[in-house]
């Protein structure tokens, strides 16, 4: 199922619900920097689910095999984007078809060549490295970051085309599950707030108790 405008606006506006959501996670607020090196790490997931990595690289104590979700995680962190930088669908060509001869393998290595220029440009964006003239086809250094976040998330979805893949209703599995994941972490929360109150509360036992013997202790010195 391929998105239409009205689609694709309610992922980007869940998309950016699901990553407010996770800043509770984070103990410092994301920047672009960060968003661009998550999409990076959650394409990175798609290599091992979509089985085009090289042998010895994955990580076997990770499941990573569910090449829907992957694709949903990499389409979430892009959808944010997005969001931050008010990506239209008209500027999006989801129809392109010039990608119907590409194999997975040349997917994948596009998806992250596209990457690895979203980081780059990204490091220019906050200052963090060196300015680069563009050419002609872009006007500066954010029109140039849109225009490759619009063919990275153009890809993405002629990837979910050929995979046969519901993208709205895997985005949706995906989001469900965040959001459950979410749920246990808020508990996880609590419950290492409660054994913190715990040991605060022994604590102020103890060193009553310790100031109590000291001050037996000068009672004591104070009668001799």
């Amino acid at each position: 199922m391929m998105m239409n405008k009205i689609t694709f606006q309610k992922i980007k506006d869940k998309a950016i619900g699901l990553h407010c959501a996770f800043q509770k996670t984070s103990e410092e607020s994301w920047i672009v920097q960060d968003i661009v090196a998550e999409l990076t790490i959650q394409i990175g997931h798609i290599v091992t689910a979509s089985k085009v990595s090289i042998a010895g690289i994955n990580e076997a104590e990770r499941n990573l095999d569910d090449l829907d979700d992957e694709i949903s995680d990499v389409l979430l962190q892009a959808m944010v984007l997005a969001y931050l930088f008010e990506s239209k669908i008209e500027d999006c060509d989801v129809t392109d078809n010039s990608y119907q001869d590409y194999s997975t393998s040349d997917i994948v290595l596009t998806l992250y060549q596209i990457a690895s220029q979203l980081t780059e440009s990204s490091m220019r964006l906050n200052g963090k490295r060196f300015p680069q003239k563009r050419d002609l086809l872009h006007d500066g250094e954010e029109d140039f970051f849109l225009n490759r976040l619009n063919k990275l998330i153009a890809i993405l979805l002629y990837f979910a085309k050929q995979q046969d893949m519901d993208i709205k209703n895997c985005f949706e599995i995906m989001e469900h599950g965040a959001y459950h994941f979410l749920s246990g972490y808020n508990e996880y929360l609590l419950s290492v707030k409660d054994i913190q109150n715990m040991i605060q509360k022994e604590n102020i036992k103890i060193a009553k108790k310790l100031n109590e013997i000291q001050q037996e202790r000068r009672n004591e010195n104070g009668t001799d």
